[in-house]
Formats: structure tokens, C-alpha cells, sequence
């Protein structure tokens, strides 16, 4: 029989090993004062629902530290389209909490990445995929063009402006200051 020693640490090889180590070693010890000096974490219990998100912690976690990472690279996302298209599944499906929540979040997204790659295909999203009587996210393009009118000179901007006439129609009336 050959001895592999990556099988015989794992117990593979010694003829009756036993499955848990014994007594000596594990002592069950309900003070955990000992762990904070060893530094060694105990396990969280669930918070409940009213005291917090189960999923919440109070230290950093993983997934905020590669939040921060993602910052750090400075490449950060509008998700423009991706609220537009919330709104306007939330119109379809006839959630109008989820559609209001859509709304903010566009409105945020718009005030704060207005000069993003994104903005034209939001813009043509936004007028694709609402109708024409539904004011919300339409009128937080015009008021983003309202507040930087350099916005309509760029070239994948005029474009979609080109593209889409009933947007047009509305930077045409905003311009001669009749309503909308």
C-alpha cells in the first residue's frame, strides 16, 4: 500500500480514525470573553425584521468592501436605462409604488450623471417606452435639458432628438415657451 501524505492528513489512509477529534480537544465554553482576545469572531445570530435587515451587518462585509473598490476605480454607473425600464414595467404591471420609487431614483440618477455615456439612450428609452400622457420620467428630461441646454448640442443627443419626434416637439415648445 503506498502512502500518499495529502490523504493520510486527511485520514484516508490510517485504518480507523476516528470521525471527531476527542473530548480533549473540544471543550464547550459559554464564556466568549476568551475569543475577543484571540480575535476570533463568534457568529451573528438573524436579527428580527423589526430590529433590521437579517442580511444587514455591523461591520464592513464583502460586498461593501468591493463596493468600495468599485468607487475607487472612479467608474461609476448612472443605471439610467435600467430605471427607465423599472418604470415602465411597473406602469405595465400596474405597480404604482414601484413606479414613483423608478421615478426618484431616475430623477437622482439624472441630476447627478446628466453628462453620461447613457444619457442619449435613456432619453430614447424614456420616449420608447412610456406613452405620451404619462408625464414622469419625461418631464425629468426636459427639465435636465432645461437646466443645461448644452446637453441638446452633443452628437449622440442631437440624434436622438432627431430620431424621436415627440421629443422634439416638446424641446420645440420648452424654446417658444408654450405648454406642454
Amino acid at each position: 500500500m503506498v502512502m500518499d501524505p495529502l490523504l493520510s492528513q486527511a485520514g484516508y489512509c490510517e485504518p480507523a480514525a476516528p470521525m471527531s477529534p476527542p473530548d480533549s480537544v473540544i471543550s464547550v465554553n459559554t464564556d466568549v470573553s476568551h475569543l475577543k482576545k484571540n480575535k476570533v469572531k463568534t457568529p451573528r445570530t438573524p436579527r428580527s425584521p423589526a430590529n433590521g435587515s437579517p442580511y444587514e451587518s455591523e461591520a464592513s462585509s464583502d460586498y461593501e468592501s468591493y463596493d468600495d473598490e468599485e468607487e475607487e476605480v472612479g467608474e461609476e454607473e448612472s443605471h439610467l436605462i435600467t430605471h427607465t425600464r423599472v418604470y415602465a414595467l411597473a406602469e405595465k404591471y400596474d405597480i404604482p409604488s414601484l413606479k414613483e420609487l423608478a421615478q426618484s431614483k431616475f430623477e437622482m440618477a439624472m441630476a447627478c450623471f446628466y453628462d453620461s455615456s447613457e444619457f442619449a439612450d435613456a432619453i430614447e428609452e424614456v420616449y420608447c417606452s412610456t406613452i405620451d400622457s404619462d408625464r414622469g420620467l419625461r418631464d425629468v428630461v426636459l427639465q435636465a435639458f432645461r437646466a443645461h441646454p448644452a446637453l441638446a448640442t452633443t452628437q449622440d443627443v442631437y440624434t436622438v432628438i432627431k430620431d424621436t419626434p415627440a421629443l422634439a416637439l416638446e424641446l420645440y415648445k420648452i424654446e417658444r415657451g408654450l405648454p406642454i
